[in-house]
């Protein structure tokens, strides 16, 4: 924990005084990544609510998936289409990118996700192959929810 602690100090003050973008960028996103991965652990503790599928890890990938979306609609700008981002400010873009490349990358790794895919289709490969398209679908439906929602 102090090493954390640490780092994470470290980053914060790289951050003020970073001037580039992508120093920037990476300071914050090293300061947040622990967030999502101690999220991760915690919603892990529901894996055995459910038997057949780990609804912990699922929880967090929805969840993952819902940060991601939602800071992809307010960054997302297109000059094809004349469509501007609602988030305008540098600084709050920055911290946003940093929220999704290390807070919702470390809340839904995709290396968890494998391997309780890989345990489960070892015991049941049909239970495997349905962990996995609940996944997928449930990604694809948050997707389709908020970006209905962006471009109704």
């Amino acid at each position: 924990i102090v090493s954390t602690l640490l780092v994470e100090v470290g980053m914060a003050v790289g951050y003020g005084m970073a001037t580039a973008l992508p120093t920037r960028l990476v300071c914050f996103a090293v300061m947040v990544s622990p967030v999502g991965a101690w999220l991760r652990q915690y919603l892990s503790k529901f894996n055995s609510l459910v038997p057949s599928i780990p609804i912990g890890t699922l929880l967090a990938n929805a969840l993952g998936t819902i940060i991601t979306m939602v800071i992809a609609i307010l960054t997302w700008r297109d000059e094809a289409l004349s469509a501007s981002p609602i988030v305008r400010d540098e600084n709050l873009r920055i911290i946003l990118t940093g929220i999704v490349l290390a807070g919702s990358g470390d809340l839904s790794t995709v290396s968890s996700f494998v391997k309780e895919v890989k345990v489960i289709g070892e015991k049941n490969i049909w239970l495997g192959v349905r962990y996995t398209l609940v996944t997928f679908v449930v990604g694809q439906i948050i997707g389709a929810i908020f970006w209905g929602i962006y471009f109704a």
